[in-house]
């Protein structure tokens, strides 16, 4: 699907960042495909993208939603997508979440009999510091400062 570069910009203008950030990736998410090195996408949208998964698995189920549904497949990549976009304090949280699940098991795909109760407790502090996290504000001016590379494919 084609937009225009004058929607795009207007776009980025936008003070309302939930707003601008869900557009924006629901346009790159029409050519995404898991099955594709970085999903089909820029390395900025990549990493926005992987932002978004973390957070909104955290944000629905916790921690433990985010390693039932995506294991460690992506882990590496998605620490390296908080720091990427400045999101520093989430990496770090995300680093103490899988600590003991790494310690535990090499194996990317998690079952409910890899987790003990010690973690779920952890997960559960952790679980509250990203949910006080405003995520789309910062996404929203690494999406502004990369630009050029955000849905690079949608506009020329």
């Amino acid at each position: 699907m084609r937009i225009s570069e004058t929607f795009f910009k207007e776009l980025l203008k936008e003070t309302d960042a939930i707003k601008v950030v869900s557009t924006i990736s629901n346009f790159w998410s029409a050519r995404s495909s898991i099955d594709k090195p970085q999903f089909g996408l820029t390395f900025p949208e990549y990493n926005v993208q992987l932002c978004l998964i973390y957070e909104g698995e955290v944000g629905n189920g916790g921690h433990l939603q985010f390693f039932l549904n995506r294991g460690t497949t992506f882990l590496n990549d998605t620490l390296r997508a908080l720091e990427n976009v400045q999101l520093t304090e989430m990496a770090e949280n995300l680093r103490k979440a899988a600590r003991p699940l790494l310690d535990k098991t090499a194996n990317a795909h998690i079952q409910d009999t890899d987790i003990d109760h010690n973690m779920l407790s952890l997960w559960k502090i952790l679980d509250e510091l990203v949910w006080r996290t405003d995520v789309d504000e910062i996404l929203l001016e690494y999406m502004r400062e990369n630009s050029s590379e955000i849905l690079r494919n949608e506009r020329f």
